[in-house]
């Protein structure tokens, strides 16, 4: 049953691809939220996905943080929530702009890698009522405990 949720959740991700990645840890002093692209869902249960987004200096120790990501296709009204463990795998360089080689000043942008060990998802449908009122509907949530080695 928990592959076929990861299934499910592998294509959802994939379609939307663009998340809000929220850091949840006690050391910062306010919270912080990056947008984040998702590179891939893997049959492990992680999350691999990058940002330009500076991250705060605690996070770049290779320490995993809480965090909570989301991702929202408000053509269709789904929302999905997820919960886990970010950590940061590492950080490039790609070129901004112009990728000509002839170009004598290239500005550079810092990439980060990071993998997210899914804890929990909730996922949700928007309903309307009336055309002043609606609300999230949940659509099903659960918990991920997958052994490592367990494939799609």
């Amino acid at each position: 049953m928990i592959n076929v949720n990861l299934k499910n959740l592998k294509d959802k991700i994939e379609q939307i691809n663009v998340g809000i990645l929220k850091i949840q840890s006690p050391l910062l002093p306010f919270s912080q939220s990056i947008i984040i692209e998702t590179c891939k869902v893997d049959g492990d249960g992680y999350i691999w996905c990058t940002s330009s987004h500076t991250l705060p200096s605690n996070y770049l120790g290779g320490k995993n943080v809480g965090v909570t990501l989301k991702y929202i296709q408000k053509s269709e009204g789904k929302f999905i929530k997820i919960t886990g463990r970010a950590k940061l795998i590492s950080i490039s360089q790609r070129v901004i702009g112009s990728s000509s080689e002839k170009t004598l000043n290239k500005e550079y942008e810092k990439v980060f890698l990071l993998k997210i060990e899914i804890e929990e998802v909730h996922s949700y449908k928007k309903k309307t009522i009336s055309a002043y009122t609606s609300f999230l509907q949940a659509i099903n949530s659960y918990t991920f405990q997958l052994v490592p080695g367990t494939k799609l």
